[in-house]
């Protein structure tokens, strides 16, 4: 039997932002990253469905998925690109769209490429 080695690559947000994340979005998203884009969509799809409420973790979401986009921009394409039109935008505009996220959060910026 083969062993599967994942080694996730740091989130230096604390460094940069002085914010300490307050979920694994980070982690989970790293680890699909091995195991290709439909395993990122079904990550994605697994977090919407369990925190599109929580206006704290949605906003940490949309963090971790710019993140993503500049993680694989330069070297990845078609996963940056799946990471912004596919998720990124949409996870803003859930945001955006929920009138109780929309007055605690504000705006949910998505940067382009």
């Amino acid at each position: 039997m083969e062993i599967l080695k994942i080694v996730i690559p740091k989130w230096n947000i604390a460094e940069i932002t002085g914010y300490d994340p307050m979920t694994a979005f980070w982690q989970d998203f790293s680890m699909a990253d091995k195991f290709g884009n439909e395993a990122i969509a079904d990550t994605y799809r697994k977090v919407k469905a369990e925190w599109k409420d929580n206006y704290k973790h949605w906003t940490e979401l949309c963090l971790v998925l710019n993140h993503k986009i500049w993680q694989w921009h330069e070297r990845d394409n078609q996963k940056a690109t799946l990471y912004d039109r596919r998720m990124a935008r949409r996870a803003a505009g859930v945001l955006l769209s929920n009138n109780g996220l929309k007055q605690s959060v504000g705006r949910c910026e998505v940067s382009p490429l």
